[in-house]
């Protein structure tokens, strides 16, 4: 569209309608101030009412003119005209008294009032209007479709108003409009099915049909009547909510190019926006429809609008049911399958179903897609999944127009011009998702939505067409839009296969968890028999070798020296061994209960000395006990666990540390807690291996000798059973400090 027909439209979309400064002829207009209540504007042609000179007007008292005060009850704020005051008025001296409706209505705070002339004819229009009226309600009333209910409309309006042509013109979402339903004679030209072009009908146009249910041409070709004003008043006249207004030229010639000499047009609105139009066209003469007449109009349309909201309810309604029994259904398929994709894709309803499509797609095994219908290849599936992770695209995803966003979607368009998709729990890039192929939507144009503007003499101004020729227009990759109730569904649908995903996690959890307690019941079991069955064996192989030493000869002792011992450090070991694993087992299934007593700092630490000063001064390391003499605390402890823990920390610094080195142990007894710290100047551990320290059998990984790697672990266990903690520093080569601590008050049912 090049500049010039640009600002046409632009021009047309900013022409003040709502201020044309005239009238059409069928009536007289006048607009008071309402401070005053006096003329301030009156219509050129008010001497056919009052048979007074319109000038003189200006200034006067309306209750004069009229005979009658029809303002004395009326609001103080904006009104609109309802029922008319119907009075007689004479137009000149021996003149006959003729009869005027007088409609009165506040707008931008003006009061206007407007005379229409009554015709004798039309003042015995009551009974047979009333019964009309009332049959053709019941008709719209008795309406079970849109389409249905439009039709109907038009044949009422048509049989009250005796217009040669009715019709029905609906407003689609860009703005440009449609005729969905007809009634006219044969011998008038059909515009069923037409579209027409947003710029037919300007915003501002829109606007006063949301304001005005009722707008009247009786003829075409009429001569529009001036306003006149008080000399000091320089605003136009808002005449937005008026009857009388006079047209834009440019609709008087979009009629006359159709051929159409009178008009009616009537409002259609639902939830306060304009659904569309009834237009009511006389093509042979000019065609004056008395307020009686278009008051039964109006209460048509007015029903029609509540009834419109209906049916679309109604059938939205309709397909959300179907949708949700369908859901019903893959929700039961998806609980009889292993895999909740074959719950989509298999059986009597597949997601096929859900929505209006033409294909489906869901993740199958090992990275194939199951596809229904008419959809994209595997690979191009695949492409669209990849796509929408990498744009971070919502949860429930749609578009008509693929690929405006997606380009390569161009080359699949007669199969996946629109997409809905939901993201699912699978696993990456998992999708289900919806297509639909590029529809060539024929659209039916009055005329050449393209070129609504006309050039002339050097100038560009915007015209209705001359011609109402049928053309088409192809509107390529694009597919039907999505309904809401479509997005509403697979959103839904994605929640039952979260829901279901869930319930499977779950049931996963609880056979995992069981299947783990018998295991651990097995373990305990096993390890039961390992302290009955071998344990005491080997406690009373140790015992043998005892007496075997003793009885013996110094000399057969002598050479048995090596074995003996031997096996009595195997023994021990085996011993250790097993001791060491109970108590693991007991960590792990909390079996493990500390016996809490009172104890004395100072004596358990006397016990650690007394255990292990002997290893120490074999080894030849120095090993010490730093404390405050003058601290005497107690603190609630498992004696014996304590004392597992000392040994194993401060065994574990004598193992590591070279003869002439040293081994401390740091007792800080606080008000809260009693903190021990062994420290030692032996190889020490490298940086990289601190984290691990604790973990189970990590030391006997690591050096393949020197225990068995599970002392630090029960450590551990035990300080954190007694709502302690345990850490470790070292420097390679330089030695380690492993620290934890004890609170002094530790609940009675503390346990590991």
């Amino acid at each position: 569209m090049n500049s010039d027909i640009e600002a046409a439209l632009a021009n047309c979309s900013r022409e003040r309608i709502h201020i044309p400064g005239a009238i059409q002829p069928f009536g007289v207009l006048l607009a008071l101030d309402p401070s005053n209540r006096r003329i301030d504007y009156c219509s050129a042609n008010a001497a056919t009412a009052f048979g007074i000179d319109a000038r003189r007007l200006l200034g006067a008292n309306p209750i004069e003119l009229l005979g009658v005060d029809l303002l004395r009850d009326t609001p103080s704020g904006d009104f609109e005209a309802h029922e008319p005051v119907r009075i007689a008025l004479s137009n000149g001296a021996g003149a006959l008294d003729r009869v005027w409706d007088v409609f009165v209505h506040r707008h931008r705070g003006r009061l206007i009032v407007e005379l229409e002339m009554i015709d004798a004819e039309d003042l015995e229009l009551g009974r047979p209007l009333r019964s009309s009226l009332r049959r053709a309600i019941s008709e719209l009333d008795s309406s079970r479709s849109v389409l249905e209910l439009s039709n109907r409309t038009c044949e009422a309006v048509r049989k009250l108003t005796g217009f040669d042509g009715v019709m029905i013109y609906r407003f689609h979402a860009d703005g440009h409009g449609e005729v969905i339903a007809e009634s006219k004679g044969d011998e008038f030209a059909r515009y069923l099915g037409l579209h027409y072009p947003a710029s037919d009908i300007p915003l501002q146009a829109r606007a006063m049909f949301l304001s005005n249910w009722v707008r009247m041409i009786p003829a075409r070709d009429y001569e529009p009547v001036p306003l006149l004003a008080e000399p000091a008043i320089d605003e136009p006249l808002d005449l937005g909510r008026s009857l009388l207004r006079s047209v834009s030229p440019v609709h008087i010639e979009y009629l006359r190019n159709m051929g159409v000499a009178a008009s009616l047009t009537l409002s259609l609105i639902h939830n306060g926006e304009l659904w569309g139009l009834i237009a009511c066209h006389h093509y042979r003469s000019s065609n004056h429809i008395p307020f009686e007449t278009r008051a039964a109009c109006e209460t048509l349309a007015r029903l029609a609008s509540s009834q419109l909201g209906r049916m679309s309810e109604l059938e939205t309604r309709t397909a959300r049911e179907r949708a949700s029994k369908v859901q019903s259904e893959l929700e039961a398929a998806m609980n009889t399958q292993v895999d909740l994709s074959d719950g989509l894709a298999t059986g009597p309803r597949t997601a096929l179903h859900l929505v209006d499509c033409a294909g489906a797609a869901m993740p199958g095994e090992d990275g194939e897609w199951l596809r229904l219908g008419i959809s994209p290849t595997n690979e191009q599936v695949a492409s669209i999944a990849q796509w929408l992770t990498d744009q971070s695209k919502p949860d429930v995803f749609q578009t008509s127009n693929l690929s405006a966003e997606y380009p390569e979607a161009e080359s699949f368009k007669d199969r996946s011009s629109g997409l809905l998709a939901i993201r699912i729990p699978k696993g990456h890039l998992n999708y289900v998702m919806w297509f639909r192929p590029e529809v060539l939507q024929t659209v039916t144009w009055a005329g050449n939505p393209d070129k609504p503007v006309t050039q002339a003499s050097g100038s560009v101004r915007l015209a209705p067409r001359a011609s109402f020729e049928e053309w088409k227009e192809i509107v390529h990759l694009t597919s039907l839009p999505w309904a809401d109730w479509e997005v509403d569904a697979a959103r839904a649908l994605r929640g039952s296969i979260l829901a279901a995903d869930l319930q499977r996690q779950y049931e996963r959890e609880v056979v995992a968890r069981a299947t783990a307690e018998l295991a651990n019941e097995q373990k305990e079991q096993l390890l039961a028999m390992v302290s009955h069955d071998l344990k005491n064996p080997v406690h009373s192989l140790m015992v043998g070798i005892t007496l075997i030493q003793k009885t013996l000869s110094p000399d057969a002792l002598r050479k048995a020296s090596n074995i003996l011992d031997g096996m009595s450090r195997s023994l021990k070991g085996m011993n250790h061994l097993i001791g060491d694993l109970l108590s693991v087992s007991k960590l792990e299934s909390g079996t493990m209960t500390l016996e809490i007593q009172e104890h004395s700092v100072a004596e358990l630490l006397k016990d650690v000395m007394h255990l292990l000063q002997p290893i120490a001064v074999e080894r030849g390391i120095s090993l010490e006990v730093v404390r405050d003499p003058n601290t005497d605390r107690t603190i609630r402890v498992d004696r014996n666990r304590l004392l597992q823990v000392l040994s194993n920390l401060i065994g574990n610094a004598l193992k590591f540390t070279p003869p002439q080195g040293q081994v401390r142990l740091t007792v800080e007894e606080g008000h809260r807690e009693t903190q021990f710290i062994v420290s030692d100047t032996g190889s020490g551990i490298a940086k990289e291996n601190l984290p691990y320290v604790f973990d189970r059998f990590w030391q006997a990984r690591q050096t393949q000798r020197l225990g068995t790697g599970l002392g630090l672990s029960i450590a551990k266990g035990i300080v954190e059973a007694h709502g302690g903690r345990i850490w470790v520093e070292s420097e390679f080569g330089k030695g380690s400090t492993f620290g934890f601590t004890i609170p002094n008050r530790i609940p009675d049912e503390a346990h590991a």
